[in-house]
């Protein structure tokens, strides 16, 4: 049973605050934030506007929060059970309204499983390099991220494969060789980064051809479009 679920400015607001962390020349050519206030305007090519949010170094904005319905009364329409109505980014996007193929469908889970392959990497490289605060911060971006591919698979009914698992486990062979891959690579500091710069080359080269591919689903693109931003931004801070 698919549901529609509120994608609120949360991710957005993550993404503004990685663009701060990184560099505000970043935050600023990415349009992301209003001069002086460091508050998300908008987000994307498109110029899509959301509202302010907080967030916490590289792009762990306070997603789960945001993402929540808005107060809504009994008689607004798709409210919930609980009396909530579905909230909204500042463009209309709500989670669930789209259709969806086999095949994209199997691409939000692969997605999702990859977005947990980058945040167990740079949490393990976090603790191996403990001097260098972008493993940790990076990966609580990606916690984020994983949030967002987590609504979207519940908006859509979608299993989810990384659900209960710990870091450094995944439901896939393939992944769960690619990550001791990752780490047998990162002998030295030198060698993490440029681990950082191939998972997020990677997950851009991902996001593309999940984009292109969702055609009857505008809200799985948005939130595509958002996560590719991040990993832009992720991707300059590894050196890339």
């Amino acid at each position: 049973m698919r549901h529609q679920i509120a994608l609120g400015a949360g991710l957005a607001a993550g993404i503004a605050a990685l663009a701060l962390a990184v560099s505000p020349q970043i935050a600023g050519a990415a349009g992301l934030v209003s001069a002086g206030t460091g508050h998300p305007v908008c987000a994307g090519a498109s110029q899509t506007c959301a509202t302010s949010g907080t967030g916490q170094g590289y792009g762990a904005g306070r997603m789960g929060q945001s993402m929540r319905g808005r107060q809504g009364s009994a008689a607004t329409p798709g409210q919930g059970s609980a009396g909530r109505s579905p909230g909204m980014m500042t463009d209309g996007t709500v989670l669930g309204t789209g259709t969806l193929s086999a095949a994209s469908r199997a691409t939000v889970a692969s997605m999702a499983e990859e977005e947990k392959l980058a945040h167990d990497v740079y949490t393990a490289l976090a603790a191996r390099y403990p001097t260098d605060a972008r493993f940790a911060r990076i990966a609580s971006s990606e916690t984020q991220h994983l949030t967002a591919l987590r609504q979207v698979m519940t908006a859509y009914g979608i299993t989810d494969p990384t659900a209960g698992l710990a870091d450094g486990r995944f439901a896939s062979a393939s992944v769960q060789q690619l990550y001791a891959d990752l780490l047998a690579q990162a002998t030295s500091l030198d060698a993490a980064l440029s681990v950082g710069r191939a998972v997020e080359t990677k997950d851009i080269a991902d996001l593309d051809a999940a984009m292109a591919a969702v055609t009857t689903a505008p809200d799985v693109d948005t939130v595509y479009s958002h996560l590719r931003m991040a990993s832009q931004m992720h991707l300059r801070a590894f050196g890339g």
